[in-house]
């Protein structure tokens, strides 16, 4: 059985990673290992709002791919961080927690596993802080290969839910220097997949079955592809920002993803705050 460890670390930031059990004191400008991250958990303490501005400024553009949950102070301290309390959801946690019982490194792991309850708007939500550089139609069109994933396993069928060709779907997505459609298709049927493995309520062969993969092998083999993970490692690593990450960086080894284009695009985009409502 795993100790029961205080719910307030010596450091105002921590990192949590598998198994899960401890915290690990860090410092703002932690940066994740090389190949990046991988099932990591920051938990940021709030205490004080002068104090910690720089932490929370430093939350605020953390490296991509790990999610954070803040704990929140004591009632008696929360005059004091009345300057950051305010401007909380602007980091993006996964969760916001009361200091004491419910802040445990086992409730933080149990908040994590449960994994967002709106998986395309949570996709859609991430790139959106991820700054990729979207117009108002590949915006629409990957919203809806991700709300389809876990139905329809084909680009063309996917097309056709779309109303538009194949080639169609394609020049719009190189247009922005973004992986092709087929591409995110499958990342998404993968990404459905993985949040089912990581809830430990299924076997790899169900979750196969589930989401119209032949066998479990081939979702193994897809996954490792893909994400560079299997099914085996996925279930004790936590968190889904790093599945896109590790994603994305597979795309740019494999030259499906150009950052130069979308570079260009996102500095010359001065409407991207109105392209995706």
């Amino acid at each position: 059985m795993r100790p029961t460890l205080p719910s307030i670390c010596e450091s105002t930031i921590a990192l949590m990673q598998p198994p899960y059990d401890v915290y690990i004191p860090i410092k703002a400008g932690w940066k994740a290992a090389e190949g990046g991250p991988k099932g990591e958990i920051l938990v940021w303490w709030l205490r004080s709002g002068e104090k910690q501005r720089a932490e929370f400024e430093w939350l605020q553009h953390r490296p991509h791919g790990v999610p954070l949950v803040v704990i929140l102070p004591l009632p008696a301290e929360v005059l004091a961080t009345r300057p950051l309390l305010s401007g909380i959801m602007d980091l993006r946690p996964s969760g916001v927690l009361p200091v004491g019982e419910l802040s445990t490194p086992s409730r933080i792991l149990e908040l994590i596993h449960d994994g967002p309850q709106n998986l395309p708007a949570t996709l859609m939500s991430y790139i959106e802080w991820r700054q990729l550089s979207l117009n108002a139609e590949v915006w629409r069109e990957i919203r809806v290969l991700f709300e389809i994933a876990p139905e329809v396993k084909s680009i063309g069928a996917a097309s056709r839910r779309l109303y538009a060709s194949r080639r169609t779907l394609g020049r719009h997505f190189a247009t922005v220097g973004i992986p092709v459609p087929s591409h995110w298709l499958q990342f998404a049927r993968l990404f459905h997949a993985a949040i089912a493995l990581q809830s430990g309520r299924y076997t790899v062969a169900q979750v196969a079955s589930r989401y119209r993969y032949p066998d479990a092998f081939t979702l193994s083999n897809q996954m490792k592809r893909l994400m560079d993970c299997r099914p085996s490692e996925l279930r004790y690593l936590s968190g889904w920002e790093w599945l896109i990450e590790a994603w994305l960086q597979q795309e740019v080894r494999n030259g499906g993803f150009d950052l130069e284009k979308q570079r260009r695009a996102f500095l010359d985009d001065d409407d991207f705050e109105e392209t995706h409502d």
